[in-house]
């Protein structure tokens, strides 16, 4: 008997011996500021004898009795920690993590929580736990330091901001998910090194941080429960990888563009959905841009693509702007629909047929004349075309198909410089359906005598007024 006690008691102490001690430490700061000072924190629970957290079953809460900024210096052998609590009573402060070692967050799916809308700076690399997911926080997170993760991190508070400043280091086919958290991006060149793809999945607002920002990472912009990829903000945010925008069935957009400039200079792939339901029928979901914001997309050598084939609608207040230099910007085979409001511009080409509606405008070029090249081309009722005519080049629209152009149709015409006379402003190559005495033509003064004609492969403007020629001589 005493055999058995002894041999159970000897099991129980092996086992114990392999349980990890969860221990939960509170931040007091009463003696220094470096994260390896038991004199910094205050015992809450636990009994493993550590005197500050370093486990990966530890709790660090750093949320009590902060009344001014905090700097958190990492010691050279760096801190592994669970589950990292962060913030202020009051927001007013900023809690910062520096030093010559790393941290790793290592507790499971929600190892690390910025709270009370506090401003937290990673000054140090940082390392989130496999499948990491901060799920809870509310105010700034700025990472001025590369951080790291096995296979996957999302960041998913709405109420959170992350600053992106350094760049996410994880496997080739994990990715860093923003889901309904809003991402700031601070730096140009690649936020993701060895990971798959950047994923804003959800509203969270996508903006370039200070400046125009470029970024070289393959991006997906994707709708989700949350709602519409937001991107926002004042600047030009250029994505140089492949853009992937996915719509969700059931919604009406994918994607809002607010106030910003998108540019997509890379490959372009469109996986929206047809179930935009207007007055006019289906219309697929897709871009919807908001005070006069910009979705620019150019590029040389690239593909573009429309997986479903349901085309490309474009809609709210602002410009599409066209720069690509082969292919077509929204696939081949399918509809595009320019909405009211909206200007599709540039000097790039679009296949499949294009169809503006009332209150959409076409604009060749880019901010000056300009050729734009599109399929199949329909100008509905109150649609408009907005010439601009200088005295060595017009804006110029190319259709490669039929051209079919609806009664109270306006060409409103800017002019640059006084050109020759007449003038081709749309080429096609297939029929023709129209009635120009129907059209408008809104031009400055010394236009009142400008006509419009179908010449079976164009649309022409006569009685354009001409330079002036001849010598001109200057008295002093």
């Amino acid at each position: 008997m005493k055999k058995n006690i002894w041999m159970m008691t000897a099991i129980m102490g092996i086992v114990l011996a392999g349980v990890v001690q969860a221990d939960v430490f509170t931040w007091t700061a009463t003696s220094s500021g470096n994260w390896d000072d038991g004199g910094n924190w205050t015992l809450v629970s636990g009994s493993s004898g550590r005197t500050y957290p370093n486990n990966s079953a530890d709790t660090a809460d750093i949320t009590n009795n902060i009344s001014s900024d905090v700097v958190i210096t990492i010691p050279a052998a760096g801190i592994t920690v669970g589950v990292t609590k962060v913030g202020d009573a009051d927001a007013s402060h900023m809690l910062s993590f520096t030093g010559s070692g790393s941290i790793t967050f290592s507790g499971g799916a929600d190892p690390f929580n910025v709270i009370n809308g506090a401003t937290v700076q990673l000054d140090v690399p940082t390392a989130f736990g496999s499948n990491a997911r901060i799920l809870n926080g509310a105010g700034l997170l700025i990472i001025n330091q590369p951080i790291s993760n096995s296979s996957f991190l999302r960041f998913q508070p709405t109420g959170l901001t992350v600053r992106m400043n350094a760049e996410f280091q994880g496997i080739a086919s994990g990715k860093l998910q923003f889901y309904g958290c809003p991402l700031q991006v601070g730096m140009t060149g690649s936020l993701l090194s060895n990971t798959e793809f950047l994923d804003m999945y959800g509203a969270g607002p996508m903006s370039a941080y200070g400046q125009d920002r470029t970024i070289d990472d393959r991006v997906r912009l994707s709708h989700s429960a949350y709602g519409e990829v937001l991107v926002d903000g004042m600047n030009t945010l250029e994505i140089t990888g492949e853009a992937i925008l996915v719509g969700r069935a059931g919604r009406d957009f994918g994607m809002i563009i607010d106030t910003a400039t998108l540019h997509l200079s890379g490959d372009v792939t469109w996986t929206l959905t047809n179930d935009k339901l207007t007055d006019l029928g289906d219309r697929p979901d897709g871009p919807e841009l908001v005070n006069n914001a910009t979705l620019l997309i150019s590029g040389s050598g690239n593909t573009y693509t429309d997986s479903t084939g349901a085309g490309v609608n474009i809609e709210g207040t602002g410009t599409f702007m066209v720069n690509n230099q082969t292919g077509s910007v929204t696939g081949t085979g399918n509809t595009n629909w320019i909405a009211s409001g909206v200007t599709l511009a540039g000097n790039g080409s679009i296949a499949g047929s294009t169809l503006i509606l009332r209150g959409g405008t076409i604009a060749p070029g880019t901010n000056a004349v300009g050729t734009l090249a599109v399929g199949p081309a329909t100008f509905e009722t109150g649609s408009t075309y907005a010439w601009e005519n200088s005295k060595d080049e017009v804006d110029l629209l190319t259709v490669s198909g039929n051209l079919t152009i609806a009664d109270n149709f306006t060409i409103a015409i800017t002019e640059l410089n006084q050109g020759i006379g007449a003038s081709d402003i749309i080429t096609y190559t297939g029929a023709f359906s129209g009635t120009p005495s129907a059209w408008t033509i809104n031009g400055p003064a010394g236009y009142e005598s400008v006509t419009v004609e179908d010449t079976g492969s164009a649309i022409r403007l006569t009685g354009l007024p001409a330079a002036p020629t001849g010598t001109v001589i200057i008295i002093k």
